[in-house]
């Protein structure tokens, strides 16, 4: 069995080959950083602060409930008062009395702000991780 390529059939399979080298590159560029509980100075990220995000990225958090009805919330927004003037992103609560861990994560862009509320009566912790090389997003209060 033999076939015929023609010439235009060959510029389409390059202009394809091309773009899907194109499309692994950009690909590369994602490095999804390790996590940090810390903010651009240093201090561990809290609850009730907004934080700027210097590249994009994720917010994951962790915390543990105490009793019935405890929740934690995420807000993302364009100014540094996400709470107020953004939107909630996510949200969990507890539904059931007794120790439990709750958890969510969102996504934050490139010079988005973000802040988390929680009524949560364990430990909490916020987390960041930047799609590329970490950044550490900067407290904003």
């Amino acid at each position: 069995m033999s076939f015929v390529v023609t010439r235009d059939d060959w510029i389409a399979l390059v202009q394809r080959v091309d773009a899907i080298e194109a499309a692994q590159d950009a690909l590369a560029v994602i490095d999804f950083s390790a996590l940090t509980t810390t903010d651009s100075d240093s201090n561990t990220m809290i609850k009730a602060h907004a934080y700027l995000a210097a590249t994009d990225g994720f917010v994951h958090v962790k915390g543990v409930s105490t009793t019935d009805s405890q929740t934690i919330k995420g807000y993302v927004g364009a100014d540094n008062n996400p709470e107020s003037n953004g939107n909630q992103v996510q949200g969990v609560s507890s539904n059931i009395g007794g120790a439990f861990e709750l958890s969510m994560s969102f996504s934050v862009a490139e010079g988005e702000y973000f802040e988390i509320t929680s009524t949560v009566g364990g430990a909490l912790s916020i987390f960041w991780r930047s799609a590329i090389t970490l950044s550490a997003p900067a407290d904003q209060d």
